[in-house]
């Protein structure tokens, strides 16, 4: 049985998406370029849009595999070059967009506990998705050096 949190998400999914999603696009520094939206066509903001939908599902059922949301978007992140903290910000910005969806509905009235428990799985999605992260960054430097190397081996010969 849902929790009354669950219940207000679920009723809620599509205003939290959509703002959660803003968030996810205005971290990013590869710009769409003003595309038509589609797989082929604008690849970027279908990834992050189908990624945030598939992370959004597991937060509010609870179900299937978090990881392979999360390396998509974090190896996009990774290839951007910013920081940890820029480029993952929007999955921590996600307690303050629930936290104002819930606001506006007066007729809910959210328990600390129930908070604390979405909280925590916020908590557990950014720490996946920080070691993803940061594995996709080292996979990327490890690429730099080994092509470093065989160029200069090249240029030895």
């Amino acid at each position: 049985m849902k929790t009354l949190l669950e219940q207000s998400l679920s009723k809620k999914k599509q205003q939290v998406l959509k703002k959660w999603q803003a968030a996810a696009f205005s971290s990013q520094r590869i710009t769409t370029g003003g595309k038509p939206e589609g797989r082929f066509s604008d690849p970027v903001s279908y990834v992050v849009k189908a990624n945030t939908e598939a992370m959004l599902e597991w937060l509010l059922e609870v179900q299937g595999d978090l990881r392979i949301p999360l390396e998509e978007i974090c190896r996009l992140k990774a290839v951007e070059e910013t920081r940890p903290a820029e480029a993952l910000g929007f999955i921590f910005a996600l307690k303050q967009i629930i936290r104002e969806e819930l606001a506006g509905d007066q007729e809910i009235e959210i328990g600390a506990e129930e908070l604390w428990k979405l909280d925590q799985r916020i908590d557990e999605m950014a720490l996946l998705a920080f070691g993803i992260y940061c594995d996709c960054r080292e996979k990327i430097y490890e690429l730099k050096i080994n092509e470093i190397k065989r160029l200069f081996r090249r240029d030895a010969g």
